[in-house]
């Protein structure tokens, strides 16, 4: 995939104009499984934005998304990726064999935009979607710069029924301080902070203390990144519930889940 280095930041005014109409522009909705880790089931999907530019080819996630932050198009963004997810969600269950929770994308700033909560109340009320599936992952693109708003809009907005997910947990700007002032159902626990590699009994003794937290708060916990078994191990040991990761299967389009459905039929 295409970097920054290889493509600078000419990809703003590409980004912007691609946005006004992302379905004809090589934009595209992947899904990635989130799994029940101990019965390995699928129980959720996080939608995923992917892009191919016509010169560049396939652009990584996180050049193109810096780029839409840059260029002032992650609203459009966000809700491009939202509009797909309520046509695709119908066909999702069918492939899941459950009407699986949908986990979308917004960026932090997003949350004190007016534009955020017409969107959701669009995606229920017009679109069709049923709001106890979604899920919101707050990303961190930039501060949030009026806690007190943000999480007054939030509340309006899980009175509707819809969830709350703080997203990359661990490695954004006062991820605790969000988590203790924002009314958050789960968080999806940064890569980082599950891997073996360097220091595995800090690894776990860091998971624990996570766990521990959102276990007295109510929140749910979901593991991101999980590539290997002793992860895997290691996190149903502690009680972990709920991960994603290529250990079960990469982001896909929803024609490639539906193939593999059918593969293992």
């Amino acid at each position: 995939m295409a970097s920054v280095a290889r493509i600078g930041w000419r990809m703003l005014d590409d980004i912007a104009a691609a946005l006004l109409e992302p379905a004809s522009n090589g934009f595209e909705v992947h899904y990635q499984p989130i799994f029940c880790l101990k019965t390995r089931t699928a129980v959720a999907v996080e939608a995923l934005a992917r892009w191919r530019h016509p010169v560049a080819g396939d652009i990584d996630p996180e050049v193109f998304v810096l780029a839409a932050a840059r260029a002032g198009a992650m609203a459009a963004l966000d809700d491009f990726v939202l509009e797909r997810v309520c046509a695709d969600a119908p066909a999702l269950a069918d492939v899941l064999d459950v009407a699986a929770d949908i986990h979308v994308n917004i960026c932090a700033e997003r949350l004190v935009q007016p534009s955020l909560e017409s969107s959701i109340v669009r995606a229920i009320d017009e679109l069709q979607l049923a709001p106890n599936r979604l899920v919101l992952e707050i990303t961190e693109t930039s501060r949030i710069g009026d806690l007190s708003a943000a999480a007054a809009a939030m509340h309006r907005i899980r009175k509707r029924g819809v969830r709350f997910a703080l997203d990359d947990f661990g490695s954004g700007f006062n991820m605790l301080v969000h988590f203790h002032a924002l009314p958050v159902d789960c968080i999806k626990l940064d890569a980082a902070l599950t891997c073996l590699e360097s220091n595995p009994v800090r690894t776990e003794s860091v998971c624990r203390s996570v766990l521990t937290i959102c276990e007295h708060v109510g929140a749910t916990v979901i593991a991101e990144g999980i590539e290997t078994r002793p992860q895997l191990q290691m996190l149903v040991k502690l009680g972990c519930s709920l991960g994603q990761g290529h250990f079960f299967g990469r982001a896909e389009s929803l024609q490639m889940l539906r193939d593999s459905a059918w593969d293992e039929s």
